[in-house]
């Protein structure tokens, strides 16, 4: 009886960190990063779920398999929602840049470097995907090219340029106020969102990213698609951003200016 008792108890300690673990797997992708059968793809993409109901996931070449890139989403439908610390790759294995996303959205420190090097070339800040704080760029010796740094309780910012002896070239600085929606854009999006018939019966979801620049009279203009999921909805989430009512338009010094964003719209059924 004790040897059936042990069996049972080490049955237990080998089955339960599995299930913690969670679930994993892996999905191919073509040239244009959609997704494909495993004989057309040029990209793997391979994940495991956490403890903290995150993905941890890695893309790799399917040639050579390296790296391309490795994240963490929380959630893996269509395109995935990133959320967490990402690195980039080159074709060589050196880092291109890293930072964190926000449940999609760039937050916080993020580092871009020269190619096929371990220099770095810039350090910027984001906050809800726009910068914010302060950005430095480096000359490849090492040395500062040149800093921004953003004052949110003013609105103002000083930039300092530096040749590549370190000697200060310029300092300029200048009042800038982002432009705003005088609506709260989330509600704007899920109020006029109409899911297209055919994507809903065939169970399309996903994120479109859409690129649109706020003019100086607060209007939306040029607006295009930068992260496809399927026809009928980049249509949906065109129209949606262009018919946006106008916006406060964005100003340097109190002269209007034009400012480029590009919002996510997500398609979700459930």
């Amino acid at each position: 009886m004790r040897m059936v008792m042990r069996c049972v108890i080490l049955y237990f300690f080998i089955v339960l960190p599995a299930i913690c673990y969670g679930q994993s797997g892996a999905i191919y992708f073509d040239k244009d990063w959609k997704k494909s059968e495993q004989k057309d793809a040029e990209y793997i993409r391979t994940y495991e779920m956490g403890t903290d109901n995150k993905y941890k996931v890695e893309d790799r070449y399917i040639n050579g398999n390296k790296l391309q890139m490795s994240g963490y989403y929380s959630s893996l439908d269509s395109d995935g929602i990133r959320d967490g610390h990402f690195v980039y790759y080159s074709d060589g294995g050196f880092v291109i840049k890293e930072g964190n996303y926000e449940h999609d959205i760039k937050a916080g420190e993020w580092k871009y470097y020269y190619a096929n090097s371990k220099n770095i070339k810039r350090i910027e800040h984001s906050k809800n995907g726009i910068f914010s704080g302060e950005s430095t760029s480096y000359y490849e010796n090492g040395k500062i090219k040149d800093k921004e740094v953003y004052d949110e309780k003013t609105n103002s910012t000083i930039y300092i340029q530096y040749d590549e002896a370190g000697k200060e070239i310029t300092h300029t600085s200048y009042t800038e106020v982002m432009p705003k929606p005088p609506y709260n854009l989330n509600s704007y999006i899920a109020k006029n969102m109409k899911y297209p018939r055919k994507a809903r019966k065939n169970n399309i979801t996903g994120r479109v990213d859409v690129k649109f620049t706020v003019d100086i009279d607060g209007k939306i203009t040029n607006t295009s698609v930068l992260k496809h999921i399927d026809p009928q909805l980049d249509a949906e989430a065109l129209r949606i951003i262009s018919e946006m009512p106008p916006w406060n338009p964005g100003t340097q010094n109190g002269v209007p200016v034009k400012v480029y964003f590009t919002q996510p719209i997500i398609f979700n059924l459930q």
